[in-house]
């Protein structure tokens, strides 16, 4: 039996286990296979592995849902994300896009997942740039700022959360928001802690996600919801002998944060998973209002997997002797 002579299911089941490159070779290959292209469940899928499995960027921005997208939308992704992976996987890349614009002096630039933003920070100032225009899109003031452009969250389609702090010693966690949900009018927003009452010495392993935000200083864990009316929380990490921390990492929608240490000859790591306090309060203003639309689902999700999975991280150790 020929190939095109399968049953319509038999194939679209075929094609649906295909990547992107691979199922536009399939769809070119006869008249009754080429009908599968407007099969857009077909593209949907392949889009999503293309994102969520090979962890490509796909040629759209994050805020807008592929749920959403009409199926000649998600041919024309499809087809772009394609020409754009076999361009970077070539022995010679080429440019496609060359942008030149000003920023303040001495600042530091981060580019945006899933947009064509670039936000330029230095002390006091945060700006957004749209690359394509090349123009400042938003702006913001505040005394003291200090932003650590490496804690990015991006959890949230159309909107990125930017872990901040007033002063290098941080007096107040600070949430810095960018919502370019509507590229027409691409906002900074922000909100602050209240006042700080330990004192910090050496503020490392920044993060942030949409339960909140905090860092790990010497052997305390420094966490705030990103409520401005409660107040930033401290937790001891019960290090034992001579190890000190060296770091964080979250993995959302968890509801916590693994943090690392090490003894001070660096001959042992360990990590411990250590649960958020006050993940359930119901978090407003401008930055923290970005978390509540999909607030329900992820804390039902961080429920399920800490019911499973919290008691053995608790007692979780990873010992690496060199």
């Amino acid at each position: 039996m020929k190939l095109e002579e399968l049953p319509q299911d038999d194939l679209l089941e075929l094609a649906q286990r295909l990547n992107v490159r691979d199922l536009l070779a399939f769809l070119s290959t006869c008249h009754v296979i080429r009908q599968l292209q407007f099969q857009r469940s077909l593209w949907l899928g392949a889009l999503i592995r293309l994102k969520e499995i090979e962890l490509q960027p796909l040629p759209l921005s994050t805020a807008t849902p592929l749920e959403t997208l009409s199926l000649l939308e998600l041919q024309s992704v499809a087809r772009r994300a394609d020409r754009l992976k076999r361009n970077w996987q070539s022995n010679n890349p080429r440019l496609v896009h060359l942008r030149r614009f000003s920023l303040p002096s001495r600042a530091r630039i981060v580019f945006v997942p899933g947009a064509h933003l670039a936000v330029a920070y230095n002390s006091d100032i945060i700006s957004c740039w749209d690359i394509l225009s090349s123009q400042r899109v938003a702006h913001l003031e505040i005394p003291d700022l200090v932003v650590r452009a490496e804690a990015l969250c991006t959890d949230i389609n159309g909107k990125v959360l930017i872990w901040a702090s007033i002063d290098w010693l941080p007096r107040n966690l600070a949430v810095i928001c960018i919502d370019f949900r509507d590229c027409a009018h691409i906002s900074i927003s922000h909100v602050v802690s209240p006042a700080t009452t330990d004192t910090y010495s050496n503020p490392i392993g920044f993060f942030i996600d949409t339960h909140g935000t905090g860092f790990v200083d010497g052997a305390k864990l420094v966490f705030w919801c990103m409520d401005p009316d409660v107040a930033v929380q401290t937790t001891s990490l019960e290090l034992t002998g001579d190890m000190s921390s060296t770091g964080t990492k979250h993995i959302p929608p968890s509801g916590g944060v693994y943090v690392q240490w090490r003894n001070q000859d660096h001959t042992t790591s360990r990590f411990k998973f250590r649960p958020y306090r006050h993940s359930s309060h119901v978090q407003h203003g401008s930055a923290a209002s970005a978390c509540n639309s999909r607030r329900q689902n992820v804390d039902q999700i961080s429920r399920t997997r800490s019911a499973c999975l919290r008691p053995a991280l608790w007692n979780f150790h990873c010992h690496l002797s060199l």
